[in-house]
């Protein structure tokens, strides 16, 4: 299995898909090593009455004869009898459009977001492929000073950690975060068929990524979502590194 998830859809009276400020989008998501999703007590994510919930479970098998395999991922949700006071939200950071050259290792991109809320982080995953070596979250903040929140120096696509805080960190309006990846396209290489082919974003395990999957929530209690003003949250993704 490469990865598993669950996202949810809010929908209007009729049924129709919405675009909702505070729900949507995933609510779960798991891939090789990881563990469960947990949060602090008065954290949660919001699933609106009526809403769709869409599970995948994305597999990578060789084909042929005799390579069939059961599976049996299952999903467990926990719902929260009171309402939540911070609504947790998932913010892949990443770009597209980019190819690691062939024979190439210590290759970096990297994507950012700024956020124009006060928030606070709750956990962090780093997702690569094969070629994966390291990925490395910086916090930039409104006055310039650069804090590092997570280092993975010797990234294992078999063991991609949620990294959780124990208690929220807190981020001010304007801070900015910096999510850059290292890859290794070479025949130093085990995991890479064929090092003197350039490789691009795409789903299959032999292609690659750069998500930098990172799971906020609101710093200030809430207690009306409905009229709460969440703000743009994050200003789009750019591209910060690339060769």
């Amino acid at each position: 299995m490469h990865h598993g998830g669950a996202s949810v859809q809010p929908v209007d009276e009729d049924g129709e898909p919405v675009v909702d400020p505070i729900s949507g989008g995933k609510v779960i998501g798991t891939a090789l090593g990881d563990g469960p999703d947990q949060w602090q007590e008065g954290y949660g994510k919001l699933v609106r009455k009526g809403s769709q919930f869409t599970f995948g479970i994305h597999y990578n098998k060789q084909p042929g004869p005799g390579t069939g395999v059961w599976d049996q991922s299952s999903i467990a949700i926990k719902w929260h009898t009171e309402p939540v006071k911070h609504v947790v939200r998932s913010a892949g950071i990443s770009t597209r459009g980019w190819e690691i050259p062939p024979q190439t290792r210590d290759w970096e991109v990297g994507a950012a977001r700024t956020f124009d809320k006060d928030m606070v982080i709750l956990n962090m995953m780093p997702h690569m492929h094969w070629r994966g070596q390291k990925a490395r979250y910086e916090l930039i903040y409104p006055n310039g000073m650069r804090e590092t929140l997570l280092d993975v120096s010797n990234y294992d696509f078999s063991w991609q950690m949620t990294y959780t805080y124990k208690e929220p960190k807190f981020i001010p309006a304007g801070s900015r975060l910096e999510v850059t990846m290292a890859f290794d396209n070479s025949d130093q290489n085990k995991w890479v068929r064929d090092p003197e082919h350039a490789v691009g974003w795409g789903s299959m395990t032999v292609d690659e990524m750069n998500i930098g999957w990172t799971e906020y929530a609101n710093a200030t209690p809430i207690d009306d979502l409905e009229n709460y003003d969440f703000g743009d949250v994050g200003t789009g993704v750019e591209d910060i590194v690339g060769e």
